[in-house]
């Protein structure tokens, strides 16, 4: 996934975490989220090239210390778990490492098979979704169904790449489905936003039939993530 694509599936967070943890204004919020769009979309941009990577991360030492500070921990958030983005990865762990105090605080610098980087952009390069979904939307549903919490266990196992890419390409056969009844319930319950074919599209996939996906509701009336997807997504 390019690294701006996963960064706007933080917006929620992002901004969140800046104007009401952090006491920010609007604008400036607004001015670092419009600076990391244009900080993420130059660096997907060049993740083929650990010189041109370098280059763009020795032109932003002129912006803003403050607007650094926050910048530097929603990039990492973004690219530290991304495989194509392995140089923004290193030339973010070396900035962070010099910095920390601590042992702790160290990241490790990873490896480069670019033969495997290049490898895996050419693949991104053939993905093409079908569909698209708010980004924020798609980060809160896999939050509450990859989670393990004290009312109710995860709903499936897959990665949030994957999970996002499963909603645009209308296809669930790759994901590792724990819940069956709960993954039925939100599919139909998605299928408010994404539409027909999308419903149809990602049943089929997996093997199902509509008619075993709709009407679950009152089987899971009790349920705390029903009741937490009925706050992302009103029931139909």
């Amino acid at each position: 996934m390019k690294i701006k694509d996963y960064f706007e599936t933080m917006k929620g967070d992002f901004f969140q975490s800046l104007m009401v943890d952090n006491f920010e204004s609007q604008p400036v919020a607004e001015e670092l989220y419009n600076f990391m769009l244009n900080w993420t979309t130059e660096l997907d941009a060049v993740r083929h090239s650990r010189s041109q990577t370098k280059k763009i991360f020795d032109n932003i030492d002129a912006v803003d210390l403050k607007l650094i500070l926050y910048a530097e921990h929603w990039l990492m958030k973004a690219v530290q778990n991304e495989p194509t983005a392995v140089y923004a990865y290193n030339f973010m762990a070396q900035r962070i490492n010099r910095k920390a105090y601590e042992v702790i605080m160290q990241y490790p610098i990873a490896n480069v098979d670019e033969k495997e980087l290049l490898k895996r952009l050419k693949k991104e390069e053939e993905y093409s979704p079908h569909f698209r979904c708010a980004p924020d939307l798609m980060r809160n549903i896999f939050e509450i169904s990859s989670k393990e919490t004290r009312d109710y266990g995860k709903i499936m196992d897959c990665s949030d790449e994957d999970f996002f890419r499963a909603i645009e390409t209308a296809d669930f056969s790759h994901l590792n489905v724990k819940v069956k009844i709960k993954v039925q319930h939100l599919i139909y319950s998605l299928s408010s936003k994404m539409g027909e074919k999308w419903y149809g599209q990602v049943v089929a996939s997996l093997g199902w039939e509509k008619r075993y996906c709709s009407g679950l509701r009152g089987k899971l009336e009790f349920d705390k993530w029903a009741e937490e997807l009925d706050l992302l997504l009103p029931p139909k």
